[in-house]
């Protein structure tokens, strides 16, 4: 049974999935962030992916999106998108918008 979930979100957060089934699984994360021109000066925009609380990914500062394959997932196991920053702007309500999309198989 294959799994793709689309979920889109607003402002810095944690997001958690809970994986239905025991797969390798695609997460691909997208962001638009404050810019110069819109008065948002350098973002310090971080996202970082976790399977089961660990760390499996952690973007460079500013990035405007990140990918990985999480390996032998099972049943149960969670996966959480966090994303963080240290720049004030980007703290502000929805400053940071983004999208997620995981799905089992292998990757793209």
């Amino acid at each position: 049974m294959a799994f793709n979930q689309s979920l889109s979100f607003g402002g810095l957060t944690t997001i958690v999935i809970s994986c239905p089934e025991a797969a390798s699984y695609n997460v691909d994360v997208k962001c638009q962030i404050p810019t110069l021109s819109n008065g948002g000066g350098v973002s310090a925009l971080v996202i970082v992916i976790k399977h089961n609380s660990s760390t499996v990914y952690t973007g460079t500062a500013g990035a405007l999106g990140a990918w990985c394959q999480i390996p032998a997932v099972a049943a149960g196991d969670t996966i959480s998108v966090v994303t963080s920053s240290s720049n004030p702007a980007d703290e502000k309500l929805n400053a940071i918008q983004g999208q997620i999309a995981i799905s089992d198989g292998p990757g793209y």
